[in-house]
């Protein structure tokens, strides 16, 4: 709008330079070609929210022109379905295990779903972020409620541990995330709400603490933009998240917050048994709670505020009901809240 304002006051007093012109070419031609200006002058500047809100913009326009449906089946990174299958024994059909990969599962994970680690000849990392991995789709199960824990705090920080630590973890964190609710029992019966909201809660979590790779980024881009995923989309502005944490990589600061936040959150409350019927219960954060929770969110703010260097009036504008400017910790906080 600013733009285009100096174009028309330029034109009323019939000024005419280098710079005028160039901006009066932007204005009138492609508006793809303006919003990439746009992008790069603000990246440029370091006006890094407003370079952001036109990233958005950009990936927004695209998805509405584009015809394609990614499936994340065809992501290029994942195993093939059998020989994921026949990487650990098991009892049972290979087929329907091969056709069940991205699928609702009950049990443990056996294996990764991606190559990432392929090629990596040092036989310890392997093994370790191997392990990390499988730990990572028992907390999303334990975060769903698919599968009991009495340290739901501890796990996520392990999580999030594990996402800065280990760049493999990434992505399959995310597909974790989108395969537990695919035909997902619970919910085709009506009866998994709270399942839902718990995953796309802690969808919203990673994306302000890591972002998934470049490869996966479209078909995860696709996915939270789908109609079915909408009410949770726009409740966490979940396109928003992802086009940040895209923009500014991982938040390397993001474990010296969420660790004292935990550690106070484990001290203060009480924290229900994941799965028990204390859980399913709706529960409402205490006033107590709502301070730490505001408490969180400046903490974070501060720490963007020397990181990105943007004015404090900005980074401070947050209301109940728009859930999506949180920061980590206070989701992190929230998430708890809730079991």
């Amino acid at each position: 709008m600013q733009v285009r304002a100096v174009v028309a006051e330029a034109a009323e007093i019939n000024l005419h330079n280098a710079d005028i012109d160039s901006l009066t070419r932007l204005v009138k031609g492609s508006y793809d070609r303006f919003l990439a200006e746009q992008f790069k002058k603000a990246k440029r500047c370091k006006h890094h929210s407003r370079a952001i809100r036109v990233a958005l913009k950009q990936k927004s326009r695209e998805f509405n022109k584009s015809n394609t449906n990614l499936r994340m089946s065809d992501f290029s990174l994942l195993k093939q379905p059998m020989a994921w299958t026949k990487e650990r024994f098991h009892w049972g059909s290979d087929t329907t295990r091969a056709a069940n990969m991205l699928k609702f599962q009950e049990a443990h994970l056996h294996s990764p779903l991606t190559t990432s680690l392929f090629g990596n000849t040092d036989k310890l990392y392997v093994k370790l972020v191997t392990a990390r991995i499988l730990a990572t789709f028992d907390t999303v199960q334990k975060a769903m409620g698919q599968r009991n824990t009495r340290n739901m705090d501890l796990r996520l920080y392990e999580l999030v541990r594990d996402g800065l630590e280990y760049p493999e973890v990434r992505d399959e964190c995310y597909l974790h995330l989108f395969k537990q609710l695919q035909d997902n029992k619970m919910i085709a019966q009506g009866r998994g709400t709270e399942q839902t909201a718990n995953a796309f809660e802690m969808l919203a979590f990673c994306l302000c603490v890591f972002p998934p790779s470049e490869s996966l980024e479209p078909y995860l881009e696709q996915w939270i933009r789908e109609s079915s995923n909408k009410v949770y989309s726009e409740q966490y502005n979940l396109p928003g998240l992802l086009r940040r944490r895209m923009y500014f990589g991982t938040h390397v600061h993001m474990l010296h917050i969420i660790l004292p936040a935990m550690q106070f959150l484990r001290s203060t409350f009480m924290f229900p048994r994941v799965g028990s019927a204390t859980h399913t219960q709706a529960c409402e954060p205490s006033h107590l709670f709502r301070l730490f929770f505001l408490f969180c969110c400046w903490c974070v703010q501060q720490v963007h505020l020397r990181w990105a260097k943007r004015p404090l009036r900005q980074n401070l504008q947050w209301s109940a009901d728009t859930p999506a400017r949180c920061t980590a910790a206070a989701r992190l906080g929230l998430f708890l809240a809730r079991g």
